[in-house]
């Protein structure tokens, strides 16, 4: 019984050599954009009202990463992050 067991225990481990190993590819690609825009005086041309300078500023963060185990299995994680500058951070959310 323990020669039986010996072989057995020998032959998973020559099988367990002989299957081959595949890894997964991870490509990672993305963009990040930032956008801003100042304005004096744009919508009555009067400078002496204390709401007459106008500052936005907006980025957008987004990263993809490609999961590739094989030609026919393939999963993609898309992340997007949006910041308005000057408001409220709510990560993880979409939009209410």
């Amino acid at each position: 019984m323990k020669r039986f067991a010996f072989l057995a225990l020998l032959a998973a481990l020559i099988m367990g050599v002989a299957t081959s190993a595949s890894a997964t590819d991870v490509n990672v690609r993305g963009s990040f954009d930032v956008a801003t825009e100042w304005s004096s005086n744009l919508g009555d041309f009067d400078g002496d009202e204390a709401d007459s300078d106008n500052f936005y500023a907006d980025q957008r963060m987004r990263a993809y990463f490609d999961f590739v185990a094989s030609e026919n299995l393939k999963a993609v994680l898309g992340l997007e992050m949006d910041l308005e500058w000057g408001n409220d951070v709510d990560f993880g959310a979409d939009e209410k």
